[in-house]
């Protein structure tokens, strides 16, 4: 009965002990202790998180909300991360190919430090735990505490940015920002924290078995990483990112209304009746345009681009 609400300058003043903590005991842990610093660092903030609610006198379950799981949900839950996760590689790559040594030198890193655990340890410390630790603490503790600004594109504007500075590299703000974003945006519209703990999950899944499947590949190759390494970005490889990210408004938008399928008083249509003809047409603009894209850095990567001619004849 006698429950607190969170406001906003809880979650900012939360945050601000999250990066405190984080600049001088969870960032010397990771460095003294490699992949198990990563896991005391994700124990940690989940303690905070569960501390925080818990001395603001907020109810745990309105803070961690956890309800029954649908499977249009995930679907959507799982096109949207589509749709994000392509779009942000598209962009990093662009970012790469600006700035190739300090994101290929964090990209190196971070290998380096997955790689130095079994594929199980690796799955437990960079998948299982941030879906569930870091969500706790950003779709948790702080989304909640922005609730009673009203505005969702404001939340969620606010929480992306809020997410990129958590992750502390100025090179990879905007694309993890954009998941920021993305996540609090599942979260806002689903109001069940499952749904942003399987995005997150699937996000940090996905690079970790890259991965250790190239790692078996280049093994069996007899080569290693270093060997294969180049020192930007080819042109070409935004292009086929391009290519492959056409895909992306029909993914975003399928996402949106799975993510909404079923729920009383929202459409049963795929398209709303009255504005079918302009969405669709929006859609297959954008398509367009994003394949144009592709298809003219892929081919002026092939024809001019140095990048591509040595990858071609590392391979060869």
């Amino acid at each position: 009965m006698n429950k607190r609400k969170l406001k906003p300058y809880h979650g900012l003043l939360f945050f601000a002990v999250v990066m405190f903590s984080f600049y001088f005991i969870m960032a010397p842990l990771q460095m003294r202790f490699g992949m198990y610093g990563l896991a005391m660092t994700e124990l940690l903030l989940l303690v905070m998180a569960i501390a925080c609610a818990k001395l603001c006198r907020a109810d745990l379950k309105e803070i961690f909300p956890v309800g029954r799981v649908r499977l249009s949900k995930t679907a959507g839950t799982i096109l949207l991360w589509l749709a994000s996760f392509l779009t942000v590689m598209v962009l990093t790559l662009i970012i790469t190919w600006f700035f190739p040594d300090e994101m290929l030198g964090v990209s190196e890193g971070l290998s380096s430090v997955i790689s130095s655990v079994p594929f199980a340890v690796g799955f437990l410390f960079t998948v299982v735990m941030p879906a569930v630790c870091e969500e706790a603490v950003h779709r948790g503790v702080i989304l909640h505490s922005m609730l009673s600004l009203k505005k969702k594109w404001l939340i969620v504007l606010i929480m992306g940015i809020l997410f990129g500075i958590f992750h502390t590299s100025i090179w990879r703000f905007v694309p993890t920002a954009l998941l920021g974003a993305a996540l609090s945006y599942v979260m806002l519209e689903t109001e069940n924290m499952v749904y942003p703990a399987i995005f997150h999950g699937v996000n940090n899944y996905v690079p970790l078995a890259i991965s250790s499947y190239s790692a078996k590949i280049l093994e069996r190759a007899g080569s290693d990483l270093s060997q294969t390494s180049l020192d930007a970005v080819p042109v070409a490889s935004i292009g086929i990112y391009l290519l492959m990210a056409c895909c992306v408004p029909f993914a975003a938008y399928g996402g949106n209304y799975l993510l909404h399928y079923g729920e009383e008083g929202y459409r049963s249509t795929f398209f709303p009746k009255k504005r079918q003809g302009l969405i669709i047409t929006v859609l297959i603009i954008t398509t367009v345009l994003i394949l144009a894209a592709g298809f003219a850095l892929l081919l002026y990567g092939i024809l001019f681009d140095s990048q591509f001619h040595d990858l071609l004849r590392q391979n060869m």
